[in-house]
């Protein structure tokens, strides 16, 4: 009948293969089971061992800060690295500048809102010579965007960075680094911000905020720009220099917020929110328990010193709420309108002016309340993130610290990485997410795709040009003004000097003397022209005073310069000692050389410009490395100092607290 299951019956003789049969299915699919397990287990595997490389290979590469170490790793084909001369010479193209970047890639209408985070990183005063600009690195730079501050001789010992956050994307993008001595002061950080704005607006970037944290000269820039965070006075924007019919809202990063509320309630053990209720305490944290589970646990017991609990309890529950609220980093959990932490938000909003109406009208101490600087960040902070309800976390300053504490972790075993340092690595950290390959993909290229390669060798190739041009420009204005200050002949020593009196000489003439010799003898190999050596080289015995050095020290090996060479460098040495520590030592030496108008004797005439020429050039960045060096180790000694006393202090505050306890 239909729908009846219709049962076969076999005869005994061929029920038995039937049921051979059926077992070898059921063993054969058994065993492809568990072949595909064991597939599955060997390609989650591999794909962890893969992904563990390439993190091996990502955090190997940011550890390696010797020259050593990376060549050890390409020679025995570890990685696959680049030579360090190939890197070297393509390195260049990428500008290594204090300045705003004025190029940003093009992004999606959504994409391209975003908000500016800017912050300090502390760092060891230190300098540098850059050979491609023949200056100094290490000193201030505003890139110009400071007038008072243009060409200034200052070690820095701070770097101020502006990054760009994507509020749609996980974009994050460094966008200007600048290197000051102390805090940027609040006018100047403005003027900074202001065009950090204009030049990300001119790009197509939208910047809806900017989020900072609660440092002194972030509040002067507040004030300059318009901003207040008071109760009565509550303004948490200003109108976009770019389109004055958008805001730009301000935000106090909220994790320094909190810290800084904790801060307070550590220094003064007590805070009150209301007149009529308990403290706050922080002997409930530190001495009895430290969470709020636990606080109503040992509450709910009796427990000795926990009977005026309860305000604390509340208190740490709503701080709690307030920066779940404002730390949303999940779409699913962003704010949106008539959301719980939109209502959170307000009533955290209520709660601050309540909390500082109290304190206004006499009922709590002003040791009970916060500082003014922490409530009026956090009211901007609540007051902004109200506005405008989005993905609170993007608000945070999260990125950039993120961004310093890579620089650390690479700048090696320090507590803060030295000034130079820091800017090649802001110069690398920049481009690194440009450059570096996918982690993983599967796309190919046809022959008949119409791929343009984003980049080019020979795009490195010129922008490393470019970059030359600076050193190029100067040698070549040095080199238009040599004819001007040679001339063919030779002269006696007195005929230069007149009636100066030589016959004393003092330490500083047997110091220019020996390394007058010693640049003598290094220019002399790059000629065999016996006119270019004469003028060189001295092949006589010299006696004279200032000789005295180089005869006490030589052994029958120490050059002797020429006496017309010995005066060009000692006239370079009286400039250079004047302009050491310019920010633009090259230039203003040459400057001053040329204004003595010093006739310099050569008896070449084919090969006297580009001897003079090297002469000038080699000696001054001699100079200008060995002043660095010495600036250097005086800095390392009182950075050592520094360091020692911080030391001290530390030892005695851990044994003020074990008296204590």
């Amino acid at each position: 009948m239909d729908g009846d299951k219709i049962n076969i019956f076999f005869s005994p003789s061929k029920l038995k293969p039937l049921n051979k049969l059926r077992h070898t299915k059921r063993v054969v699919r058994q065993k492809a089971a568990r072949a595909n397990n064991r597939i599955m287990k060997l390609q989650n595997s591999l794909r962890q061992v893969q992904n563990q490389m390439k993190m091996f290979s990502e955090e190997l590469l940011t550890d390696i800060v010797e020259k050593s170490g990376y060549k050890f790793l390409k020679e025995q084909g570890i990685l696959p690295l680049l030579c360090v001369e190939t890197i070297r010479r393509h390195l260049p193209a990428v500008k290594n500048g204090c300045a705003p970047e004025k190029k940003c890639l093009s992004y999606t209408p959504s994409q391209k809102k975003g908000i500016l985070l800017l912050d300090e990183i502390f760092l060891r005063k230190n300098i540098h010579v850059n050979s491609r600009s023949l200056t100094y690195s290490g000193l201030e730079d505003f890139g110009g965007e400071i007038k008072n501050k243009v060409g200034s001789s200052e070690e820095a010992d701070h770097g101020l960075v502006f990054m760009w956050q994507g509020l749609a994307t996980n974009v994050t993008q460094p966008i200007a680094v600048f290197a000051s001595e102390g805090p940027v002061k609040g006018v100047g950080l403005s003027l900074l911000l202001v065009k950090a704005i204009l030049l990300l607006e001119d790009a197509g970037i939208q910047v809806l905020s900017v989020t900072c944290d609660g440092a002194s000269t972030n509040k002067t820039m507040f004030k300059n720009l318009g901003i207040n965070g008071s109760k009565s006075e509550l303004k948490n924007y200003f109108i976009n220099p770019f389109d004055e019919l958008r805001k730009i809202f301000i935000f106090s990063d909220a994790p320094h917020v909190i810290k800084n509320i904790r801060n307070r309630l550590v220094q003064k053990k007590l805070l009150k929110l209301h007149p009529l209720k308990d403290y706050v305490k922080w002997e409930h944290y530190c001495e009895i328990c430290h969470t709020v589970i636990g606080i109503r646990f040992y509450r709910d017991r009796k427990l000795k010193g926990l009977e005026d609990s309860l305000e604390t309890e509340e208190f740490t529950l709503f701080l709690n709420n307030m920066f779940d609220a404002l730390n949303r980093k999940f779409p699913a959990e962003g704010i949106k309108k008539h959301s719980k932490d939109l209502e959170v938000l307000n009533q955290s909003l209520i709660w601050l002016d309540n909390w500082e109406q109290h304190f206004i009208d006499g009922k709590i101490l002003e040791k009970e309340f916060l500082t003014r600087n922490t409530a009026d960040s956090l009211r901007l902070t609540l007051k902004s993130s109200i506005d405008l309800y989005v993905l609170t976390s993007k608000f945070n300053q999260d990125a950039i610290e993120k961004f310093f504490g890579i620089v650390r972790q690479t700048a090696g075993p320090n507590d803060h990485p030295a000034t130079p340092t820091f800017l090649q690595l802001y110069r690398l950290l920049s481009v690194y997410s440009l450059v570096k390959p996918p982690k993983s993909g599967n796309c190919t290229l046809s022959e008949d795709s119409n791929y343009s390669p984003a980049l080019r060798i020979t795009d490195l190739k010129e922008a490393a040009m470019k970059n030359l041009s600076q050193r190029i420009e100067k040698i070549n204005q040095l080199k238009s003004q040599i004819d001007l200050i040679v001339e063919e002949g030779r002269w006696d020593l007195n005929d230069l000097f007149g009636n100066s009196d030589i016959s004393k000489a003092d330490t500083f003439d047997c110091i220019v003397y020996y390394l007058a010799g010693y640049l003598a003898r290094r220019i002399a190999k790059k000629t065999d022209c016996p006119d270019c050596l004469a003028g060189i080289k001295s092949f006589d015995e010299v006696t004279t005073n200032h000789a005295e050095l180089v005869n006490l020290k030589s052994r029958g090996y120490l050059t002797h310069p020429d006496s017309n060479f010995y005066i060009l460098l000692r006239s370079i040495e009286s400039s250079f000692m004047k302009h050491a520590n310019s920010a633009h030592v090259f230039d203003d030496t040459v400057e001053d050389f040329i204004s003595n108008n010093y006739t310099v004797p050569f008896p070449c005439n084919v090969h006297k410009e580009n001897v003079i020429l090297d002469i000038l050039i080699s000696y001054i960045i001699m100079r200008i490395r060995q002043h660095s060096y010495m600036t250097n180790k005086k800095l390392k000694s009182q950075n050592k100092i520094k360091k020692e006393l911080s030391n001290r202090d530390l030892a005695q505050w851990h044994i003020g607290k074990i008296n204590d306890f």
